[in-house]
């Protein structure tokens, strides 16, 4: 049961870290490039992998205190 509630947890992180992050390098993209979108595959990437990163450094933090 453990498992699957750092399962779930890394999840949310990871779903909420994506959405922040996108936003944010959506309106980064669109000071350079007006006609960005939020679908444009360059956004997806770098929210992915800042994400990913994000993810594993909160779960690393949440192992230490707990």
């Amino acid at each position: 049961m453990n498992d699957f509630f750092m399962i779930l947890f890394k999840a949310v992180v990871f779903l909420v870290s994506f959405a922040i992050i996108s936003r944010v390098v959506l309106r980064f993209m669109q000071r350079r490039n007006p006609s960005a979108k939020l679908w444009d595959i360059e956004i997806i990437a770098v929210s992915a992998v800042f994400s990913v990163i994000v993810t594993s450094m909160v779960k690393h933090i949440f192992k230490i205190f707990i």
